[in-house]
């Protein structure tokens, strides 16, 4: 985090190529740290898988900073589409999932419209702007659709957490 921060500084303050290595510093950290997840088991829980894309965008926004190529409209929108916009939905998404004994289970076609801001993503950093603008749109509005007709009655509790797994 400090790394990110310093990285951001040096980069706003106009030393860009220092500001970009440290980015890629970040990003190999974020990956050394990523390989060490039990990656086969969360990619196998939908709720999990989502978490786990939605976080491969950071280190992807931050090196895309660094190799260049895409520019920093490609990098940022890898991190704002991909990161915040995938994280946000995958984050979401667990608060009103189904409860079950063994867990949390999806709810409706919530995995598609993560598929869809996904899409919308990398349709962005290619500069396939209409396609990108309407798998985005359309991910978010049958998501809000998903999620419309659970806002009203208690909030279940606990509201992130299903049963642990061991």
């Amino acid at each position: 985090m400090v790394l990110l921060i310093v990285g951001n500084v040096v980069f706003v303050a106009g030393h860009q190529q220092i500001g970009e290595a440290v980015f890629a510093l970040v990003a190999f950290v974020l990956i050394v740290q990523m390989v060490r997840w039990p990656l086969r088991a969360a990619l196998r829980d939908p709720l999990l898988a989502m978490l786990v894309i939605g976080f491969m965008w950071l280190p992807i926004g931050l090196l895309l900073f660094f190799i260049g190529g895409v520019g920093t409209s490609g990098a940022t929108h890898a991190l704002t589409m991909g990161a915040m916009g995938g994280l946000i939905m995958a984050v979401s998404a667990r608060a009103f999932a189904h409860r079950m004994d063994d867990g949390l289970r999806v709810r409706g076609p919530v995995v598609l419209c993560f598929a869809l801001i996904t899409l919308a993503t990398v349709l962005r950093m290619a500069g396939v702007l209409d396609f990108a603008a309407i798998a985005w749109c359309f991910g978010w509005l049958i998501y809000f659709l998903t999620l419309l007709p659970l806002l009203h009655g208690p909030v279940p509790r606990p509201v992130f957490s299903g049963a642990r797994s061991r």
